[in-house]
């Protein structure tokens, strides 16, 4: 609905437009296929990150919110490899909807090799042990971000990327750690820090040795 009002000394027409908001369309129905291989418990855990609410109005922002969740979820059980598509049936007459999310899981995922670069004449064994990736455990989300705000806690870091790096022919995830030193700093590397060793792990700290 639009309502002109005309002024005649000033030559003008301003127009005011009355937008009504038509009935919302609730959620009728949600539904999560494609975790039957899944342990149940573990299956309701994921499915359980859907944002919509029955016979709440449909919002597209929580909608794909609810596909970002159960990704982050399926990634965090070691399925770095999965993806999830949505559907969305709206019936324009009932004013309902009934939404679909439809997983891949893939197979369960381990962590690989972990490199380190970037790091100048820093050395690499400290970022390595602070980000505490193990060549063979479980991919998790969650571990990622914990290694990078372990890597930042170092100190001398402006800036920390830990990039995934599936490998095509196996259920294996190498990790690239790349990093870039925010100001002259002077590594105190402890004990705990330099205790054993890991083949999964590679870089350098500027004399050439790890």
């Amino acid at each position: 609905e639009v309502e002109e009002h005309k002024d005649k000394d000033d030559r003008e027409i301003e127009l005011t437009v009355l937008v009504k908001e038509g009935e919302p369309v609730l959620v009728e129905h949600v539904e999560v296929l494609g975790l039957h291989a899944l342990p149940p418990e573990l299956a309701k855990q994921i499915s359980s990150q859907v944002k919509l609410e029955l016979q709440e109005p449909f919002d597209e922002v929580y909608y794909d919110a609810s596909k970002r969740a159960l990704l982050d979820a399926m990634r965090d059980a070691s399925y770095a490899k999965a993806s999830v598509i949505g559907r969305v049936l709206i019936d324009p007459i009932k004013k309902r909807a009934r939404v679909t999310f439809e997983a891949t899981l893939g197979e369960p995922c381990t962590f690989g090799k972990v490199r380190v670069i970037g790091q100048g004449h820093l050395p690499a064994r400290p970022i390595w042990a602070a980000a505490d990736i193990q060549q063979g455990e479980p991919f998790s989300r969650a571990a990622l971000d914990d290694a990078k705000g372990a890597i930042f806690a170092l100190g001398p870091f402006a800036s920390v990327e830990l990039q995934e790096q599936p490998r095509a022919d196996a259920p294996i995830v190498d990790v690239l750690i790349r990093v870039v030193p925010g100001r002259m700093f002077r590594f105190g590397i402890g004990a705990g820090m330099q205790a054993g060793s890991n083949p999964a792990f590679s870089g350098t700290d500027g004399t050439g040795d790890p």
